[in-house]
């Protein structure tokens, strides 16, 4: 069964991230607190040590979201929204930062849900959560 969704893209390393004009931030495992990125995304990584525990990016231009997290190896996933947004349901939500900059607010959000045919719910199609992913933040 293929699982893959149309505008969810799988990147391989952090080299292969495509550039672009970012807002968003980096946590590197050695700090206590993330780094701002308001253009091009240029982590500072020298080898394994120090990693990047979690990396939220939004390219506005483009509408596409670049999100890493590291659980013993990088998991970086690229959403495109417009492509997204044929397929299922997009639901805004927002959250209260932790750790960032004090002129952020809150942290911006889409929901992705896709219809699923459900066997529990007399074989009909249900939304069901797919991602969460980051599209900025309200300064």
């Amino acid at each position: 069964m293929n699982n893959k969704i149309n505008g969810i893209n799988k990147i391989d390393r952090l080299d292969a991230i495509p550039g672009g004009t970012y807002i968003g931030y980096y946590w590197m495992s050695d700090q206590e607190t993330p780094e701002p990125v308001n253009g091009r995304f240029e982590p500072k990584i020298s080898g394994n040590n120090p990693f990047i525990i979690e990396a939220m990016l939004w390219d506005d231009t483009n509408e596409k979201s670049i999100m890493i997290t590291h659980t013993g190896r990088y998991h970086i996933y690229e959403y495109d929204i417009a492509e997204l947004e044929k397929q299922g349901v997009l639901e805004d939500k927002a959250y209260m930062p932790h750790r960032l900059d004090e002129k952020t607010k809150k942290v911006k959000f889409k929901q992705f849900w896709l219809p699923e045919r459900d066997s529990l719910c007399e074989g009909m199609d249900v939304l069901k959560l797919k991602a969460i992913v980051f599209v900025g933040f309200d300064s």
